[in-house]
């Protein structure tokens, strides 16, 4: 009986997961592409963040060229964003790593692309690891603990956007 049971809430988690990743992508098909200031867009994001409760004990360091414009989906960028803070606050401080948790956001153009590139002081990610990340469902917490979609779900909307992510060492 209780393997059924476990079955059976391991099988609604999952309902759910998708259900979000539903609403998820068809929000996002209701998103214009709009040309914006990535780095007006980035620091009032970033404001709005520090006031959350939620993210107590982050600090923000964010570098963006100056008056760096891009078209693209803003509103996607900052879930992207938020899934990474997410991520390094939930994955990336433990005990051993000092307090407080630092986020350092730069973005760049070179030639016809723009870079954004995330950046945080955590506990690092193991190599034998690395190429995993992106796999849905992958998660170093114990079973039933996270789902293990995060970075996953990172991975689909970078790809949305027509760009690439990786974890480089």
């Amino acid at each position: 009986m209780r393997p059924f049971i476990l079955h059976f809430k391991v099988c609604r988690r999952c309902e759910a997961s998708l259900i979000h990743l539903k609403k998820i992508s068809v929000y996002d098909n209701e998103l214009e592409s709009i040309t914006f200031n990535l780095s007006e867009y980035l620091e009032q994001y970033i404001d709005i963040m520090s006031s959350d409760k939620r993210y107590d004990g982050i600090e923000f360091d964010i570098s963006v060229e100056p008056n760096l414009t891009m078209r693209s989906y803003p509103q996607t960028i900052m879930q992207i964003i938020t899934a990474l803070v997410n991520n390094t606050r939930e994955h990336g401080y433990t005990t051993a790593v000092p307090d407080p948790c630092r986020v350092q956001i730069s973005a760049y153009r070179k030639k016809e692309h723009i870079y954004i590139v995330y950046r945080d002081q955590g506990v690092g990610i193991p190599d034998d690891l690395r190429l995993q990340i992106f796999e849905p469902f992958f998660t170093t917490k114990p079973f039933g603990e996270k789902t293990g979609l995060g970075l996953s779900i990172v991975y689909n909307q970078v790809q949305k956007l027509g760009g690439s992510i990786d974890c480089p060492q």
